[in-house]
């Protein structure tokens, strides 16, 4: 019996998760919520939140209209999704329209902020699906 190697699928880099904290309505209950608003299966917002899938335009449309609309600005989807990681706005906070945050899970239940993020300042990440994986920091 040969063994078979699994490949993992490329990344597909995007900051809807990091946009979705920036939302009074998608910060709990995310997936669920802009699944529902989008008309698309919350499974299909988790490969995509987790960065599992690369989505069609079709898709992404109505994922970013309704992030358009519940932070009432204007995205642009080469400032969501991108093939290699880059972004034509940095920082996610602007983006946003945020002076300056952390995603809470850089913190510690007491509100310090975990040792292996220590170095990240607020407002001043890219909000990118990998940015924040485990064994990275």
């Amino acid at each position: 019996m040969t063994k078979q190697l699994r490949i993992a699928p490329a990344v597909c880099h995007n900051r809807v998760a990091a946009l979705m904290m920036h939302t009074s309505r998608y910060s709990f209950r995310g997936t669920s919520r802009l699944a529902k608003d989008s008309g698309l299966a919350k499974s299909t917002i988790c490969h995509i939140v987790h960065g599992r899938t690369n989505p069609l335009y079709r898709t992404v449309a109505p994922i970013i209209r309704n992030l358009e609309y519940q932070l009432a600005r204007k995205l642009n989807v080469r400032d969501v999704f991108s093939e290699d990681g880059s972004f034509p706005t940095k920082h996610v906070c602007k983006l946003a329209g945020c002076k300056g945050c952390l995603p809470d899970r850089l913190h510690n239940v007491d509100g310090s902020i975990k040792p292996q993020w220590s170095h990240v300042q607020p407002g001043k990440w890219s909000g990118d699906v990998v940015e924040f994986m485990e064994g990275q920091g």
